[in-house]
């Protein structure tokens, strides 16, 4: 029996797809060697990241994705030190923005809500 040639084409198209997406296994990693990392913040009125300790290997691309849970409050992510990486000024509530850089050597790197005093968290880089 012959198949249509589009059906065949459209099969063959979903396959390569499918096989360039990979099965993936929820770990936050990249297809390109990358990771992924979410930092939010508290979805209450305490002003905090959630959460407040996230690490990722040395020498690596990163995709930190920022998501202001709050309902009432904007908030930002601003690195301090080596890493130079930042959300706007506001990111309102319910939004999020992705940041991307690469991580640089071994340590403790410390990221802040510039609006709001005393909301404080890390990134260990191993």
């Amino acid at each position: 029996m012959k198949g249509h040639p589009i059906l065949k084409g459209c099969v063959l198209a979903g396959v390569l797809l499918l096989a360039a997406c990979g099965g993936g296994s929820g770990s936050g990693n990249t297809s390109s060697g990358g990771q992924t990392i979410t930092v939010g913040t508290d979805t209450g009125a305490n002003l905090k990241f959630d959460p407040t300790t996230v690490e990722a290997p040395a020498n690596t691309d990163i995709q930190l994705v920022f998501d202001n849970k709050s309902t009432t409050q904007p908030h930002n992510l601003v690195f301090q030190g080596d890493i130079t990486a930042k959300t706007s000024t506001l990111v309102m509530p319910g939004k999020s923005e992705t940041l991307s850089f690469k991580t640089p050597a071994a340590g403790t790197y410390n990221f802040v809500c510039t609006i709001h005093p005393g909301m404080t968290g890390q990134l260990v880089v191993k």
